[in-house]
């Protein structure tokens, strides 16, 4: 698969992989062409991303992260109030959790935790409207 790699598009290669494994928190990968393990070493620790269009389909109530990036985030409640914006996701182990910051109208500065457990915590997703819903005290 066309893939790249680097830190900002004027960097990336594209590049086909032969074989590729899961690896604890990471990827082992065979990339075609490089069989000289001092030439794999400037691949280390690099990103990677697969072109949007080879990406499954996913079902309806599932999310890329790339899609939750960027999403306004506000409280559930009826005094709606507007946390910040999802500046990236982490992974826990136990779940996924978006971390939030403020953005122009966001009720204070601080940066949010939030786990996202659908209908526990994340109660609405609504990519075209651009915005989640999460049951989540503002104080926290």
């Amino acid at each position: 698969r066309p893939t790249g790699v680097g830190s900002n598009k004027a960097d990336w290669k594209p590049l086909v992989f032969s074989n590729i494994k899961a690896h604890g928190k990471g990827f082992i990968a065979e990339i075609n062409g490089i069989a000289d393990r001092e030439q794999a070493r400037l691949y280390c620790q690099h990103n990677i991303a697969i072109e949007q269009s080879l990406m499954p389909e996913l079902d309806a109530d599932d999310y890329y992260w790339h899609q939750l990036q960027g999403l306004q985030v506000f409280t559930a409640e009826q005094d709606r109030q507007l946390l910040g914006k999802v500046d990236h996701l982490m992974e826990t182990g136990a779940n996924d959790v978006l971390v939030v910051k403020k953005c122009q109208g966001s009720i204070d500065r601080q940066e949010r935790l939030i786990p996202l457990l659908r209908d526990q915590v994340v109660t609405t997703i609504d990519l075209k409207a651009g915005f989640i819903e999460v049951d989540w005290d503002p104080e926290f």
